[in-house]
């Protein structure tokens, strides 16, 4: 099942310690799809100067659940992503979330923004140790199909002070 998802990818807010976005998935298919999360890092960004796509830093894993859903036909859903640029300092009190373990170096300048989403029977979630074999066994169970494919969201310009 590929290329029946859609996916819109806007920047919500910007400060010095953050970047947040919102990504938007369409289920186009006619059928009830299961689909991971899409990981933070697959934002990507592209340096408008250098062509150089700015490479992420992922520190420690943690052990948490899965955090994958269902999306009926041309069901649509949110998610809110917070990106930590490497220039800012992660918060001390706070080692497992997901804008603490993982940062991105956005050196000021020029960048295009974009999303690339991958689903292939090598799929492994990071903190869940969960993979392809389980998101099979999981959609059979909810009379779903796995999304698999590669998919990529609209770019945008975005300037890093």
């Amino acid at each position: 099942m590929s290329d029946k998802l859609a996916l819109q990818l806007q920047l919500a807010a910007q400060s010095p310690e953050s970047l947040q976005f919102r990504l938007s998935l369409r289920n186009t298919s006619r059928a009830k799809i299961l689909i991971p999360r899409p990981a933070i890092n697959c934002i990507r960004f592209g340096n408008m100067s250098n062509g150089k796509e700015a490479p992420w830093k992922m520190q420690w894993l943690v052990s948490a659940p899965w955090t994958g859903f269902y999306l009926e036909s041309g069901e649509c859903k949110e998610i809110g992503y917070r990106v930590r640029p490497l220039s800012a300092a992660a918060p001390a009190d706070d080692r497992d979330s997901e804008y603490t373990r993982c940062c991105v170096d956005l050196p000021p300048a020029e960048y295009l923004v974009w999303m690339k989403f991958e689903v292939t029977e090598d799929y492994v979630c990071r903190d869940s140790n969960y993979r392809y074999p389980d998101l099979v066994w999981e959609a059979l169970d909810s009379q779903a199909k796995v999304w698999t494919g590669v998919t990529l969201s609209n770019r945008f310009n975005f300037s890093r002070p």
